[in-house]
């Protein structure tokens, strides 16, 4: 069994250093054709908002029980002020598509 712990350790600790070393040599492309402009930037104070809702369920069998609705649950919840800014991107769509 420690053989088996070790040899998990030492191949995640290559991983990780695969991992790293790769990482190090990636670059993003550059940001041709886009223009971000900031239209708005603003102050929150510490706030907590608990969202809900009940959604049809697109996999439900259509008799309106339980398995044709699914609860939505979201929290968002801030410690001390946080800065926002609102900004507009211009430029030309990627679609991940080649055109015609």
């Amino acid at each position: 069994m420690r053989q088996r712990i070790t040899r998990l350790v030492l191949l995640s600790a290559a991983v990780a250093v695969g991992v790293l070393s790769y990482s190090a040599h990636v670059w993003a492309t550059p940001a041709s054709g886009f223009k971000a402009t900031s239209i708005a930037t603003g102050t929150f104070a510490e706030f907590e908002v608990f969202n809900h809702s009940v959604m049809p369920n697109p996999n439900g069998d259509g008799d309106n029980d339980r398995d044709d609705k699914m609860p939505w649950l979201s929290l968002q919840k801030t410690m001390g002020s946080s800065d926002c800014t609102c900004r507009a991107m211009s430029g030309r769509r990627l679609t991940g598509r080649q055109e015609p």
